[in-house]
């Protein structure tokens, strides 16, 4: 049973798990199959990397590159630039281990302000799964 009403809850360790790969998808969302086994193939040849169909992109909101703030752009910004810095956990596959991170291991100011704002979860993930890898997120084309 969850402990309080909060979007962290998604990321929530599950017991019992018996497969290393977690589909976090919306309740809004239908993924085709054909796309999904696609989306799986692609994250079983990488499977420390956060793979999804929904890719957003940052930078920093100083253009001589402080990095005390960033600016967040939508699909649009994706689209128009054809860059992306992260994919969102609206519809993506990333290994089980990323669950326990997010859920013990990540700073809980982070936490703290998803519960408060009832926002960012995905964006939180999305960071703690580069931070963990070094690596860039991989983008899905399909939905």
């Amino acid at each position: 049973m969850n402990r309080g009403n909060s979007l962290n809850n998604r990321f929530r360790p599950i017991q019992g798990l018996r497969t290393d790969a977690v589909f976090s998808v919306d309740d809004d969302l239908v993924v085709p199959c054909s796309t999904l086994r696609f989306a799986f193939g692609v994250w079983q040849s990488a499977p420390s990397a956060m793979v999804g169909f929904v890719p957003r992109m940052h930078w920093p909101a100083d253009p001589r590159g402080n990095t005390e703030e960033y600016r967040y752009g939508s699909w649009w910004s994706v689209w128009r630039t054809g860059t992306y810095s992260m994919v969102l956990s609206k519809a993506s596959f990333l290994h089980k281990r990323y669950l326990n991170l997010y859920t013990n291991r990540m700073l809980p100011s982070i936490r703290d302000y998803v519960t408060e704002n009832r926002n960012c979860e995905d964006i939180a993930m999305s960071f703690l799964v580069a931070n963990v890898t070094g690596a860039p997120p991989i983008w899905v084309q399909g939905l």
